[in-house]
């Protein structure tokens, strides 16, 4: 239900980039979610994790490879986290909707405690 929803205010959505936090340079993302690669000059492609259903992608830097969840390149690059919050999530707890805003991830102390957004 709520993907329709979504996907039509993405619609009116800017987006707007910033460089990935230690890859400075190197990539930077987006806040719909998309990561570009300054080397290659395109945009990289991801994959879901088959355990979580988190959209994934590898970023290389000085010869190593780094796994990343997109969702939380997207919330450390356009969220405020003043109380230093350890983990990121969904507002709606769709993990299929992470590209659409930062807006909708929030800031969780612990799974399975009551978000808190930090925005």
């Amino acid at each position: 239900k709520a993907v329709p929803i979504l996907l039509e205010r993405m619609k009116n959505v800017k987006e707007e980039w910033k460089d990935i936090n230690g890859y400075e340079g190197y990539y930077q993302v987006s806040n719909l979610g998309r990561i570009w690669s300054k080397k290659t000059n395109r945009i990289l492609s991801h994959h879901s994790d088959s355990n979580t259903g988190y959209c994934r992608l590898i970023l290389r830097r000085n010869g190593k490879n780094i796994g990343c969840l997109v969702h939380r390149l997207v919330a450390e690059a356009f969220i405020d986290n003043p109380y230093d919050k350890p983990e990121v999530n969904h507002l709606d707890e769709d993990k299929t909707t992470w590209l659409i805003l930062s807006g909708v991830l929030n800031s969780k102390t612990r799974i399975g405690e009551q978000s808190e957004s930090v925005v």
